[in-house]
């Protein structure tokens, strides 16, 4: 019988195949599971939850990222600085250092931080709030952050100027003050006096008439003039005084300085994907 004209009874008339025999000690050969090939223009579903997984990025507590300070500051030394701190922004321009000598690519990402200022220290001390990165595939992170900034001499804060404007104001305060003490020294005041006077005819008759004086002369202009002078400049002392309780110092630092900022509690940098707009 021809096989090329009916295979199927070729086939199904055909012995089973015979055995390799096993070779002692060797292992049983396992059988593979069928393989199912597809073959159209469908791509087989991937699953999102595994490259958003691999995307994300963990900062581990004591990472550092070190970059360069945008925006200026003059941190403020009040008292309420620290309630109210002011914000500052810098640029990461290395890679994160992590521990064990790993490294998390953060280049070119913007972190903002609040900044106060300390007088005892001459420092600025600055707390990192949001960082945040945007990748080439339109993907953006961002994220709160828990650090702190250290600056070139690798201690806590950032050295700066200090500035204050409270003795040029003291000082004006003062000179006001002692010119109000001059012009006190130049006023006129008024001193009483006892004036009797005889008339009439006779050892009997004695009367005493009043005396009249004039309260319009010079004496009485000098005291006017100089009381009025004092009494401005008393006015213009607590001016300058209460501009000088109002002032506090600040401690200046300038942009493009390189810090770093170490980060006190570890965190996950999730990315997140824009939703765009179909027309």
């Amino acid at each position: 019988m021809d096989p090329n004209r009916n295979q199927g009874n070729f086939f199904a008339n055909a012995p089973a195949p015979e055995k390799e025999p096993e070779k002692p000690g060797a292992a049983p050969k396992k059988e593979e599971p069928p393989k199912i090939m597809s073959y159209g223009d469908e791509a087989p579903a991937e699953d999102p939850d595994a490259d958003a997984k691999e995307e994300d990025v963990y900062l581990p507590a004591g990472a550092i990222l070190s970059g360069a300070i945008i925006t200026g500051i003059d941190a403020p030394t009040g008292n309420g600085a620290r309630k109210d701190p002011f914000p500052v922004l810098l640029r990461v321009k290395k890679e994160a250092v992590l521990p064990n000598r790993f490294r998390a690519d953060v280049r070119e990402c913007f972190l903002i931080a609040s900044a106060f200022g300390d007088l005892s220290s001459e420092r600025a001390y600055m707390r990192a709030e949001t960082i945040s990165c945007v990748r080439d595939d339109g993907g953006i992170i961002e994220s709160g952050m828990d650090a702190y900034a250290s600056g070139e001499d690798g201690k806590a804060g950032v050295r700066g100027r200090l500035v204050s404007k409270q003795g040029a104001i003291l000082a004006r305060s003062l000179m006001a003050g002692f010119m109000q003490g001059v012009s006190d020294a130049f006023s006129v005041r008024q001193v009483p006096s006892i004036s009797i006077a005889s008339s009439g005819s006779g050892t009997n008759g004695r009367t005493v008439s009043p005396v009249y004086e004039q309260a319009f002369n010079s004496q009485a202009m000098q005291g006017a003039m100089i009381g009025g002078t004092g009494k401005a400049l008393e006015r213009i002392a607590d001016f300058y005084l209460e501009m000088a309780e109002n002032l506090y110092p600040v401690i200046e630092v300038d942009a493009a300085r390189e810090i770093d900022f170490v980060v006190k509690k570890g965190v996950q940098l999730k990315l997140k994907t824009l939703s765009k707009n179909k027309t």
